[in-house]
């Protein structure tokens, strides 16, 4: 039998649909759903409650809110410093500017990641390696070289030592700071990522990902801040207007 070859505009393989302006235009316009779904979802459950806010009388606070920048403020005051500047988190800006620089970091990580879909294997396996292995270096090459140095000048010895000599934990602590840096941006812009990486590498797992924590953020933020939660427990979120209404009030 003679094959029938498929032309490229008929074609459904990934690299041909990259290519076709219709799947282009349809990316942007997800790009820009998906932006402004973010800005929706922050403006609505990205703010504490009034009295919240009262009860800390201008201080820096902190409540599990849709929004990055005030948790990371207030991660700093609680640990003295950040591992990433100011300019990534976007603690230098107010307002949405705040989130350029996140959003930038984004794209900047989608396009490697199309990269190194699209790319060779070889080439695919050495980002991956020289990702995986600088991260594994930064955090436990400081903490392994100390210990050794000290065992071959104080003897063998457990990394947790009574003395600071003996006690090298605090070498783990820079990674560890940066791991909850990532989630308080992950809070917001972890979706973000993800999603970008489900229109441009046109993946139906990210999107669904993505699709699904906000529903998850949604259901949470109302169980948190329904009036029988908030008896108990007030954790400072801001209900929205439909959950105290009449029908909630009445029963309906």
């Amino acid at each position: 039998m003679v094959e029938k070859k498929v032309s490229e505009n008929s074609s459904l393989e990934i690299s041909n649909l990259r290519r076709r302006w219709k799947i282009i235009f349809l990316q942007l316009i997800s790009t820009s759903a998906l932006l402004a779904l973010m800005n929706r979802m922050i403006k609505l459950y990205g703010s504490c409650s009034d009295t919240f806010v009262e009860s800390y009388d201008g201080s820096n606070y902190w409540c599990p809110s849709y929004e990055h920048t005030r948790g990371l403020i207030w991660f700093e005051e609680q640990t003295g410093s950040l591992i990433l500047p100011d300019a990534i988190h976007g603690l230098d800006q107010t307002g949405n500017m705040s989130l350029v620089a996140p959003l930038v970091i984004c794209a900047i990580l989608t396009a490697i990641w199309i990269y190194t879909l699209t790319a060779k294997e070889s080439i695919s396996k050495n980002i991956r390696r020289i990702v995986v292995g600088g991260m594994l270096a930064w955090g436990l090459l400081p903490f392994v070289v100390s210990w050794l140095v000290a065992i071959s000048n104080f003897g063998i010895h457990l990394p947790w030592g009574p003395t600071n000599e003996l006690n090298h934990m605090d070498n783990l602590w820079e990674p560890l700071l940066f791991v909850i840096e990532l989630v308080f941006l992950g809070i917001v812009f972890a979706p973000v990522l993800s999603g970008l990486m489900g229109i441009w590498g046109l993946s139906r797992k990210l999107l669904t990902w993505t699709v699904g924590y906000y529903l998850t953020v949604i259901g949470i933020h109302a169980i948190l801040t329904f009036e029988g939660i908030t008896e108990s427990v007030d954790l400072g979120l801001s209900p929205l207007p439909a959950q105290i209404g009449e029908a909630t009030l009445l029963g309906g």
